[in-house]
């Protein structure tokens, strides 16, 4: 089989964070905080790198035992979350990544932002990235002052972080509301509670990510709180539909899903949108039992 694009990827072969979740629709929720110290450049060069990188690196102890500094490059190589393709290059040229264990916890230092921390939460039942949020500011105040306005909250290099300095991303795997022509009825919906959808590689694969439009006058729990909504809203609206599918079109799935199963065991050769299209069907039928 050819290789296949990151979205493909994790439809097929999830990494460590995402392999033991038990939703079949709501993959991961990812929370980014954003911090930057007062007084020192948004991109700083030369000395002032090799100072502020120094000052910072302390921040790697948040993401517990077992953290390493990887390498940013044009495969990830480091797992489908710290995908180049999930972050602008200028976001990350010259920067540090360090990994936490199992890739559920990264840090960009020395970006075009001086801290980026991620956390990813598969299990959307569970709390506790609120906490993580507080976990790395308690961690920054003790490294240095954190650049912040009294009427526009943290300052970010992204307009769209500035407030809460704080990014949140869904993603989903919605098959069913793409075959019942429901999801962009179900994306609009999304974006009034203030998050916007695209998907994730080719449309066929069916991978959609949610991020929040605007984090300005918005606290950290209040994006996380619609977040919440926003994640209940299109899993409630996927599991009809495929129900839906199943009790009127069976038929239809079956064979999508045999299809699928002998295309990607016999073929040798596939364009990236048949190849999601294939993964996308795959990934239904495994979910559904089929």
């Amino acid at each position: 089989m050819v290789n296949l694009a990151p979205s493909l990827e994790l439809l097929l072969c999830p990494p460590r964070w995402i392999a033991a979740n038990a939703n079949p629709v709501w993959l991961a929720t990812r929370v980014t905080v954003i911090r930057n110290l007062v007084g020192a450049p948004f991109v700083p060069e030369g000395t002032d790198r090799r100072r502020l990188l120094e000052q910072l690196e302390v921040l790697t102890d948040v993401l517990g035992p077992g953290a390493r500094q990887a390498v940013f490059d044009e495969r990830g190589g480091t797992g489908w979350w710290s995908e180049r393709a999930l972050w602008p290059p200028i976001l990350t040229e010259d920067a540090r990544l360090y990994l936490g264990d199992g890739e559920d916890r990264w840090l960009i230092l020395g970006g075009q932002d001086h801290a980026v921390y991620s956390v990813v939460e598969t299990d959307p039942r569970r709390g506790g990235l609120l906490e993580q949020v507080s976990l790395f500011d308690d961690a920054f105040a003790a490294v240095g002052e954190a650049a912040h306005d009294d009427e526009h909250g943290y300052l970010t290099s992204s307009p769209r972080r500035a407030g809460a300095g704080v990014g949140v991303e869904l993603v989903f795997h919605l098959p069913g509301l793409m075959l019942t022509r429901q999801l962009r009825r179900l994306l609009s919906a999304a974006a009034q509670l203030g998050f916007w959808g695209t998907a994730i590689g080719p449309v066929g694969g069916g991978m959609v990510t949610l991020v929040n439009l605007v984090a300005l006058r918005h606290g950290p729990g209040e994006i996380l709180e619609s977040a919440g909504r926003v994640g209940e809203l299109l899993t409630g609206a996927e599991e009809s539909a495929r129900g839906a599918l199943l009790a009127d079109r069976r038929n239809l799935v079956e064979d999508g899903v045999g299809r699928a199963w002998g295309i990607l065991n016999r073929g040798t050769r596939f364009e990236e949108l048949e190849a999601g299209t294939l993964c996308s069907w795959l990934r239904l039928g495994r979910c559904l039992d089929l």
